[in-house]
């Protein structure tokens, strides 16, 4: 119970907008030890956060508008902007602000990774200041780059999740450039050549999320990992999951809906090596929670929000849907999985996108389990294929494009089928029906 009203205290703190003075937030912290009851724990979640907030917004001095001459770090890969142009976030100073460059220019800057330096010259200007959606990514500032005059890789780490990202792309040359840019996005979160065309199906029969990196990727990325680290010592085998989240946050860039997955998966490693595991549930909450002391501004992104509304509803609603339908277990599982994800978005999918189509319930459960797949072929078979290359990574990526061709298929099937929608008011509706029938369900349960 705590860590619940510590997650939703969390949230209220990153979105209250008043300042409160240290004093306040160091005296309820202190009581909140002392006493450790949930009303002293959750004002004192709230007030650190609202802390935190303010210390990042003070965070957020602007460049002084001019030349610009200095070494960046990236914090992203660059992406396509424009006709001949890319655009990437970079780090300068402690602060973060997007670069652009393009012509031959945008050449030079193309070719580069995350984490890796370069030396840029051109101009600076402080971000604008309706531009809250940069705002929350932690930007300052814009460089308009005129010249690229160095390029240097970064750290070990850094280097070794740049190793793989490389290898994984050397290893799909073989398939066409629609399905190379799926592939990649489903594995590493590349999604810079997706083609608008592929981008609106998936879209179209909601099935955007198979197109980026997600929570479902890191279950998957454990469990090729599994077989190898089951066998180790208790305390070795947490160090080693917790080495490969890590790892794996860095080669996604850290993504919202991966930092959750991985924060959850974190947790849940964490107290089983102190031998007290926790459910889905709790992992959720302690994940969230955390997550927003240390960026607060995670509260503001879609991409972070509608990854919890999903996992949210995967863990109150799925099991409870299972117990309730009839058939077989292999039906059963995905199906109250993908349906219970489903509803959790929704509110959200319509109250910033409009209606949801009515497709992507079939079309997730046609397309789910063939995406998994694609993922764990991509974690195995698509490293060695990048290592050997040639007319061998041709043969490997043979299941592949199998596999994708199934997925784009049902996307451009469901995209142009009708285009039935629930809208707020249906959506609303069909929320509460199956909240009612969660609480029903418990309440049997607990009857008998």
């Amino acid at each position: 119970m705590r860590a619940h009203v510590a997650a939703v205290a969390a949230a209220i703190g990153a979105w209250w907008g008043i300042g409160v003075p240290l004093v306040v937030v160091v005296a309820a912290a202190a009581l909140a030890l002392w006493r450790r009851h949930v009303v002293f724990v959750s004002l004192a979640v709230v007030l650190v956060v609202r802390a935190r907030s303010a210390l990042a917004v003070e965070a957020l001095s602007p460049p002084v508008a001019g030349s610009f001459d200095a070494w960046v770090t990236l914090v992203d890969d660059p992406r396509p902007a424009g006709p001949a142009g890319v655009v990437v976030t970079v780090r300068h100073d402690g602060r973060r602000m997007t670069a652009s460059a393009h012509g031959s220019v945008a050449g030079q800057l193309d070719n580069a990774l995350a984490g890796e330096r370069v030396r840029l010259v051109g101009t600076v200007r402080p971000l604008s200041p309706s531009d809250s959606y940069g705002r929350w990514r932690h930007l300052v500032g814009r460089i308009t780059v005129e010249t690229v005059q160095g390029h240097r890789s970064g750290p070990p780490v850094t280097r070794f999740a740049n190793a793989i990202r490389r290898t994984l792309v050397s290893g799909v040359e073989s398939l066409d450039r629609a399905d190379r840019a799926v592939f990649l996005g489903m594995v590493i979160g590349d999604d810079r050549d997706q083609t608008p065309v592929v981008a609106d199906d998936f879209r179209a029969a909601g099935l955007g999320h198979l197109l980026v990196v997600s929570g479902q990727n890191v279950a998957f990325v454990l469990a090729v990992a599994a077989p190898v680290v089951g066998r180790w010592r208790p305390a070795a085998r947490a160090v080693g999951l917790l080495v490969i989240l890590g790892v794996f946050a860095l080669l996604t860039r850290f993504e919202p809906s991966v930092l959750r997955a991985v924060a959850m998966a974190g947790v849940a490693v964490g107290a089983a090596a102190f031998g007290r595991p926790v459910d889905g549930r709790r992992a959720l909450s302690c994940a969230v929670a955390g997550l927003l002391v240390i960026d607060p501004f995670l509260v503001h992104l879609v991409a972070f929000q509608l990854s919890v509304a999903a996992t949210a509803g995967i863990v109150w609603w799925s099991a409870t849907l299972a117990d309730r339908l009839r058939g077989p277990g292999w039906f059963r599982v995905p199906f109250s999985t993908t349906a219970a994800a489903q509803l959790g978005v929704s509110p959200l999918l319509v109250a910033i996108f409009g209606p949801v189509p009515l497709a992507s319930l079939p079309a997730n459960l046609l397309a789910g389990p063939v995406s998994g797949a694609v993922m764990v072929w991509g974690c195995t078979g698509g490293l060695v294929a990048g290592l050997i290359g040639g007319p061998v990574a041709e043969v490997i990526h043979l299941p592949t494009g199998v596999m994708l061709w199934w997925i784009g298929g049902v996307a451009a099937a469901a995209a142009r089928g009708p285009q039935a929608t629930l809208a707020g008011p249906a959506v609303l509706l069909v929320a509460l029906a199956a909240a009612g029938a969660f609480v029903g369900g418990r309440g049997v349960r607990l009857a008998a």
